[in-house]
């Protein structure tokens, strides 16, 4: 009796893994799950990556470590370093970027050793990406063998996601599971899926666009009221006054790629391109072949008015709303001031809805232009000249020309073109701040990407920095011999001498009078937020 049964359940297995096996839409999603498991093994004793910023930014919020500083770069990092198990590695981490809520999300996993931590953060974000990867197939009834190529042309985006511990290949989930409850008219599970991706990641509310223009109004509502909420949620740890400052401080210098290096070509971007030609910097930028902060700011706002109304255009028309939420996505990337190979894994929806609806050459075109964007080596580039050095940009352009129709325009588009080219310009130019201050760089040349300690010893400079190897004292020398130091005081982040000398709303440190005649400071004014270097004001 029991053989009978053992032999009925075998046949029964047998008989749905022959059907599995035929499934185009369950072999791709294995191929997605074989790969993320070797990729996690193969990289179980690698370097923590960015994974780091998650855990140990948990970790220490949960040993009741200021929240300020683990915000502050320099000083999360020289924390880091104190613990046994780092070691001698080289890392460099930057909290700066990660919002708060995140700080909640990841405790669970602060319990563990940071290699087994890190393994099985990938092992669930592979596990789950897959499986809402199948469901979407599933649920759409895909056919085209096309969906053959996904885990051949992400594997690049893939493979770093788990590489450097990312969090995309988990926000991707959330996006699909999302979509797929809208669809079952779920709108409160919907909403929370969408709300768990923007709180981690801020990229993703591109989606409200989606869901307000698609006349998802519900859902748009409670999303907004969920991702709220979760912001909010990380008061515990942040208190009021820090969560209002990541919000209005943080949020905007970081939409202006003020990450590390405001001018760094590797993040792809018509922010960067524009920003290399147009806004010149003594160490950042010295070679910029123009200076014309007014164009840069048109330009930006001209391009962000073209991108907006043809993601409007497209959005209203009668697509799948698979195919809007990819476009709203690609759009995003487009208009971002910064962007990363592993974030590539949202384009997922664009490439599946094109599986489905596109024909044969167009989606055989765009496939291709997917592959390219997300494995083209754009570190390989940077050495060229700059307008060579943005060949991600390009594609994602030429991708955008391709998912979006410019034939269809009317002689009542050209009127709303018109307007919103000029109302985005209008906001960038008067929203762009004058100039805060007259300081200048104290140094001519750059001692470090962040100095976060100086002092004169012996008539010399010497600048404390930080990079991956860690902490290390430069001595410069000055032209000048100090004779006199007084140290100031800072006001509520401004300096102040003889009346309020600085304006702006970057970060500033030990500022001191140099023999009564100059202040020297910290200040990472336009740079990444946190990554410090000296400026200086002359003072009667």
């Amino acid at each position: 009796m029991i053989s009978k049964l053992g032999i009925r359940i075998s046949k029964f297995l047998t008989v749905i893994c022959f059907r599995m096996l035929k499934d185009k839409n369950f072999l791709a999603c294995l191929f997605f799950a074989l790969l993320g498991i070797i990729f996690s093994v193969v990289f179980f004793n690698y370097p923590i990556h960015d994974y780091g910023n998650y855990y140990f930014g948990s970790k220490f919020a949960l040993q009741g470590v200021s929240v300020k500083d683990i915000y502050e770069p320099y000083k999360f990092n020289l924390l880091i370093r104190e613990l046994p198990v780092i070691g001698h590695q080289k890392f460099f981490m930057n909290y700066a970027v990660v919002p708060p809520f995140t700080l909640l999300f990841y405790i669970p996993f602060t319990f563990l050793d940071m290699y087994v931590s890190k393994f099985l953060f990938n092992v669930i974000s592979v596990l789950a990406f897959c499986l809402m990867l199948f469901k979407l197939l599933r649920h759409l009834k895909i056919e085209s063998q096309y969906i053959f190529f996904l885990p051949i042309i992400f594997i690049i985006p893939f493979r770093n996601n788990i590489l450097f511990g990312q969090t995309y290949l988990l926000i991707t989930s959330f996006l699909m599971a999302g979509f797929l409850a809208e669809e079952k008219k779920k709108s409160i599970l919907s909403a929370a899926f969408y709300a768990l991706a923007i709180a981690l990641k801020i990229s993703p509310a591109v989606l409200l666009i989606y869901l307000l223009v698609r006349k998802k109004f519900r859902v748009a509502i409670l999303t907004v009221l969920f991702t709220s909420a979760l912001f909010l949620s990380a008061v515990y740890f942040t208190e009021w006054n820090f969560l209002f400052e990541y919000i209005f401080s943080y949020v905007p210098r970081m939409s202006i790629n003020e990450i590390n290096n405001p001018w760094a070509t590797t993040y792809q971007s018509f922010f960067v391109l524009l920003k290399n030609l147009f806004i010149p910097d003594q160490l950042l930028n010295p070679d910029a072949p123009l200076n014309s902060p007014p164009a840069f700011n048109i330009i930006i706002g001209i391009i962000s008015g073209l991108l907006f109304f043809f993601l409007i255009k497209q959005l209203t028309k009668k697509l799948s709303d698979l195919s809007a939420l990819g476009t709203g996505l690609l759009f995003s990337f487009l208009l971002t001031a910064y962007t990363s190979n592993y974030s590539l894994v949202m384009l997922l929806p664009l490439a599946i809805s094109g599986s489905k609806e596109q024909p044969t050459p167009k989606l055989f075109y765009s496939l291709i232009l997917l592959f390219l964007i997300c494995s083209i080596p754009v570190a390989q580039f940077q050495s060229l000249p700059l307008l060579l050095r943005f060949p991600r940009l390009y594609l994602l352009i030429m991708l955008f020309f391709t998912t979006v129709s410019f034939r269809e325009l009317v002689k009542r588009d050209f009127l709303w073109l018109g307007l919103s080219i000029l109302f985005f310009a209008l906001i960038k130019v008067f929203s762009t701040s004058v100039v805060s201050d007259k300081s200048d760089y104290y140094l001519r040349e750059e001692a470090s990407l962040l100095s976060y300690d100086f002092d004169f010893r012996d008539h010399k400079l010497f600048v404390k920095c930080l990079d991956e190897k860690g902490s290390q004292e430069k001595e410069i020398p000055i032209n000048d011999s100090v004779s006199t130091i007084q140290n100031l005081s800072l006001r509520n982040n401004q300096l102040f001498f003889s009346g309020q000398m600085t304006f702006g709303n970057d970060r500033k440190l030990k500022p001191l009078l140099v023999n009564g005649k100059e202040i020297i400071y910290l200040s990472d004014k336009n740079r990444g937020i946190g990554f410090y270097t000296l400026r200086k004001f002359s003072v009667k």
